[in-house]
């Protein structure tokens, strides 16, 4: 159950680009470079997710062929190798055998892309994490979470871990769970680019990844940086986070990137 009575901690709403409204504490107002680090990501999150839908609306409305890219990006974050209903296996002529039934899966993966995309694309609403400060996450006190939301700070007292990306609470109080009537806000961490050196590429699939929890009740049943992220279900990963997060950052370079691949990539 959440605990009671934790106190609000931001306190200051700014809108800092056309349709991106920030949300900070007033003690620790982001800088310029953080501005603008926040305003490319978004950019980048809302082109990436325009360029997805269309991508995939070309496979699954007008049942144009998987690109080569397209086929390892859904094979690498959806695992749809591992069913062999839908593993991309080609016949004689370089055609997917099982192309209707991976269609017929895209189609899913569709509806989450576009509600994302329209979200992101009418306008975000980004709340600092706060990470190495806030002693309460929502409702909850950073004591009773787990140890991989808690660092020390100078004092001896526990507050939110820096290595903590970004989160979403449900209404519920219960964090990052399927099911339920809404969501609450999209948390990332502001200091990212300035602390940890994240590029706006990075940035851009964290809000993603965060969005798909709000919008669409995904889970975190695995991480892309998890050794076994491509062993999976395409029916487990059809409900994962990091897959459509990684997915469209994928579709968005018309090349699958991953953990690693993505850490170095640049769109512009």
């Amino acid at each position: 159950m959440p605990d009671k009575a934790q106190p609000k901690h931001l306190d200051t709403r700014e809108l800092i680009a056309p349709g991106l409204v920030i949300k900070y504490h007033s003690g620790r107002k982001p800088d310029d470079a953080t501005k603008r680090f926040l305003r490319s990501s978004t950019s980048i999150a809302r082109s990436v997710m325009r360029s997805t839908v269309w991508e995939v609306d070309k496979i699954v409305l007008f049942h144009r062929d998987e690109p080569d890219w397209m086929t390892e990006t859904l094979d690498k974050h959806f695992c749809l190798n591992r069913d062999p209903a839908l593993a991309s296996t080609k016949d004689a002529k370089g055609k997917l055998v099982n192309a209707k039934a991976r269609r017929k899966y895209l189609s899913g993966v569709r509806k989450v892309m576009l509600s994302i995309s329209f979200h992101l694309n009418t306008g975000a609403y980004l709340l600092d994490v706060d990470a190495g400060h806030r002693m309460s996450v929502g409702d909850f006190a950073i004591d009773n979470l787990g140890a991989g939301w808690q660092e020390q700070n100078p004092a001896g007292a526990n507050v939110v871990s820096r290595n903590i990306e970004g989160y979403v609470q449900k209404r519920d109080g219960l964090m990052k769970t399927l099911g339920g009537s809404s969501s609450g806000g999209i948390h990332v961490g502001f200091s990212l680019g300035s602390a940890f050196g994240y590029s706006p590429e990075r940035m851009a699939r964290i809000i993603i990844h965060e969005a798909t929890h709000k919008y669409c009740y995904t889970d975190d049943v695995k991480y892309c940086h998890d050794p076994n992220y491509d062993v999976e279900s395409p029916v487990t990963m059809a409900k994962n986070a990091d897959s459509f997060a990684y997915a469209a950052m994928s579709i968005g370079a018309k090349e699958m990137l991953d953990y690693n691949g993505l850490i170095g990539y640049s769109y512009t």
